[in-house]
């Protein structure tokens, strides 16, 4: 018997903005559920997306629009040779901070 007392799984359009291993940022609309836009979504459910590339196949991963802004600069610490492990997690957590 189907049950009419379960959650709810509906999905809405949004406006997702899409940083990836090519210039600029895309901007899509997808259809998302209401827990990803309330946990990821801005003021105007706007969502971000990081896109990397996992042998050969696109993986895009959620994140929080205080991450995405900080997106590059992340990206430099994390790839700086000269900074051990220790540092890179040190800078990148001073980073997040500001």
């Amino acid at each position: 018997m189907f049950n009419f007392f379960k959650k709810s799984s509906a999905k809405r359009h949004v406006k997702v903005l899409t940083k990836g291993p090519w210039s600029g940022v895309k901007e899509e609309q997808w259809e998302l559920d209401e827990e990803t836009i309330k946990k990821f979504g801005d003021e105007e459910d706007t969502v971000r997306v990081i896109c990397v590339y996992e042998k050969g196949e696109p993986s895009y991963n959620f994140v929080a629009k205080r991450m995405w802004e900080k997106w590059d600069e992340m990206g430099k610490i994390t790839t700086n040779p000269n900074l051990s492990p220790e540092q890179r997690v040190a800078a990148v957590k001073k980073l997040l901070e500001e």
